[in-house]
């Protein structure tokens, strides 16, 4: 799923109903973590009973407490430490109190609601060393496991110090965070046995300076019929490309 919305948008998100009916709510929660701005906040509500649609299955074996704490890890596992303060609310302070208290499913008589909500990080860059600002506005990139997106942040953050003091350079750089993820859209296709992960981020940096949708798509596509024989070959190249 992709927010029709660039990247560092918005003050605020309220996602007010169908949390429970998410199958990837990892993908969603990294799209919303992109638009909002550092410091920018996300609010989730749900009640502790149905609301018409048709729930998640695992939705429906879980107490209000669980619901919190499954919607905290939803923010938790999307972009990790560039979320911040994630808390849980009774929205209508149904119990009297101001500590949240839960009963066991089949004791709720009554629908009450829940709101959690997370911060989006803040950062800023570092101009004497850029990996930790590259990585942190790459946390949000879809299909990149954080093995994968530290190499490439790695590589960009070396780009970057190269471009010196021109500006047009470093930004340029930082243009191609949006080009990986444009190019993981399509990796994300291809089978580990065809290209292997380390690999697939290796590609993404040597394409990213020259890549376009249409030209990078075929090469890409191209890729999807390699054999394990061409793979190993394609292997060797770029490791010899990125090492002279």
């Amino acid at each position: 799923m992709t927010i029709p919305s660039t990247s560092n948008s918005y003050d605020h998100i309220v996602f007010t109903s169908s949390i429970d009916c998410l199958l990837n709510p990892r993908d969603l929660f990294k799209e919303i973590w992109r638009v909002l701005k550092p410091g920018g906040k996300c609010f989730v509500s749900f009640s502790s009973l149905p609301d018409g649609t048709i729930p998640a299955q695992m939705w429906t074996t879980m107490n209000d407490e669980q619901k919190i704490w499954i919607t905290g890890s939803y923010f938790h596992y999307s972009a990790g430490e560039g979320w911040i303060n994630i808390e849980g609310f009774d929205l209508f302070n149904s119990t009297g109190s101001k500590e949240m208290e839960f009963k066991k499913e089949n004791d709720a008589v009554e629908s009450t609601a829940f709101i959690v909500s997370a911060e989006k990080l803040s950062f800023a860059m570092n101009i004497s060393n850029p990996l930790e600002y590259i990585n942190n506005i790459m946390l949000g990139t879809k299909n990149l496991e954080a093995d994968d997106r530290l190499f490439v942040s790695n590589r960009l953050a070396t780009d970057y110090i190269q471009a010196g003091n021109d500006v047009k350079k470093q930004e340029e750089v930082l243009g191609y965070v949006d080009r990986v993820a444009a190019i993981y859209v399509h990796l994300r296709e291809v089978k580990e046995l065809v290209i292997p992960s380390p690999i697939k981020a290796m590609l993404a940096v040597l394409l990213a300076p020259k890549w376009d949708n249409t030209k990078g798509l075929n090469l890409l596509t191209h890729a999807y019929s390699l054999t394990h024989a061409y793979s190993h070959m394609l292997t060797h190249s770029l490791t010899h490309s990125l090492t002279h």
